[in-house]
């Protein structure tokens, strides 16, 4: 496929931002319901549904990748994963109807629920299915336009909530429907827009002959020796997540704590960076199509690495507007790159089963290291004050360092130059 329909550009503009906008609404505004309902419950409600979210998310799009792969087909994971993918997240505030003694409980399975449904329908058969019907050639502009709909997806669902929530938690109840409705709407709509690539026929089950065995297969040491430049590639995009992860948790204690920004403030900083890094996202996914991706890939952390350290001198508006602008588009840059580089790359026949793979490097691994790390940071380098820790420029001058370390994979992937394994 070497030129796009209006109907696939379509398709993946509509199911790429509806699941963003489910991802950031269960990633965020779940938290802030939880709180308006619960209190004091709150604390351990969220810890329990983050952790319990992301092993949902790895296992599910691991399993459900693979059977993808073994059925041969995405659309029917698509298109019924999206209609209760959506159902569930409008419903969620209606678990607060369990008793009391129930409920930390019930949110928590209930978080887990609409994960596993997203994690089918986003992570495991829609990633599939992207990776399935974009050329090398296209692959740039493709994650340019994917990488801009999570910045849309926050500022739509900080507006909508803004409008709509209260303090009370009880106009989270429409706000959840919008976005679930939507969501829904899309998943409907995604069967007259998709259609499983050709090239999925004749694949499937390949010498394995059980689903178990497909499964595991991926984790032996055999499968890393045959995709080096693979791995070199998700270790690449570990290595990326995890010098994010050192700050992004504590990017508003920041701005809010450490240099006394008001929550408006703040909320234009962050608006104007992410507004401006998703409209230049297609143009840099241009650009990355233009350009021998690997020899960008050396190229990126070095960007993002300057970016993260001007965040750490920027002290007025304008100077902290331009610089999270630098760092949100660097960042998206970078991701575009290695992105495309990693759908190059999976095996034909495993593509929906290594979204799981992705998965680990990119979301878990990060998620489970990054933070701790910024968190000795703020407790070693940042400032006491108030009765509390709160983090300094310091923050960001680690994680500009951290970064660099994505030199290390890209640098031996280099060396390699071996041709993609998938186009």
């Amino acid at each position: 496929m070497s030129k796009f329909s209006v109907k696939t550009w379509a398709a993946l503009s509509l199911l790429g931002l509806a699941g963003q906008l489910a991802w950031v609404v269960e990633n965020l505004w779940f938290n802030g319901y939880v709180t308006a309902v619960t209190g004091a419950r709150a604390v351990d409600a969220i810890a329990w549904m983050v952790a319990v979210s992301a092993a949902t998310a790895t296992l599910t799009t691991m399993v459900m990748g693979t059977l993808s792969d073994r059925l041969r087909r995405r659309k029917p994971f698509i298109v019924f994963g999206y209609v209760i993918w959506g159902i569930t997240t409008a419903l969620f505030p209606f678990v607060t109807a369990l008793p009391s003694s129930l409920l930390v409980v019930g949110i928590v399975v209930a978080d887990a629920v609409m994960t596993f449904f997203g994690s089918t329908a986003n992570d495991a058969a829609f990633n599939a299915w992207v990776t399935d019907i974009t050329p090398s050639v296209r692959r740039g502009r493709v994650e340019g336009v994917l990488s801009a709909l999570p910045l849309f997806a926050i500022i739509i669902t900080s507006v909508l909530a803004g409008i709509m929530t209260k303090t009370t938690g009880e106009g989270y109840v429409p706000f959840f429907f919008v976005i679930g409705g939507f969501v829904t709407v899309s998943g409907l709509v995604s069967v007259f827009l998709i259609k499983d690539d050709p090239r999925l026929v004749g694949m499937g089950k390949g010498a394995e002959d059980k689903f178990t065995a497909q499964f595991f297969k991926v984790f032996r040491l055999s499968t890393i020796r045959q995709h080096p430049e693979l791995f070199l590639v998700l270790s690449a995009i570990f290595l990326t997540g995890f010098g994010d992860q050192i700050y992004t948790p504590y990017v508003i204690p920041y701005m809010t704590g450490y240099l006394g920004l008001t929550q408006s403030e703040f909320t234009m900083i962050l608006a104007s960076g992410m507004l401006g890094g998703g409209i230049l996202s297609f143009f840099l996914g241009v650009l990355a199509d233009k350009f021998d991706k690997r020899r960008l890939a050396l190229v990126t952390p070095i960007l993002q690495a300057l970016a993260m350290y001007s965040m750490s001198v920027a002290q007025g508006k304008v100077e902290l507007i331009l610089a999270f602008l630098v760092m949100t588009a660097t960042t998206t840059f970078s991701a575009i790159v290695i992105t495309a580089m990693a759908r190059d790359l999976m095996p034909r026949d495993q593509v929906g089963q290594f979204q799981g793979i992705r998965m680990i490097f990119y979301v878990a691994l990060p998620m489970m290291t990054g933070p701790f790390v910024g968190n000795y940071v703020i407790k070693t380098l940042g400032v006491f004050r108030n009765g509390q820790y709160l983090p300094g420029p310091s923050l960001f001058a680690v994680s500009a360092g951290a970064m660099l370390l994505t030199m290390i994979p890209v640098i031996m992937l280099n060396l390699r130059r071996r041709t993609p394994q998938a186009s």
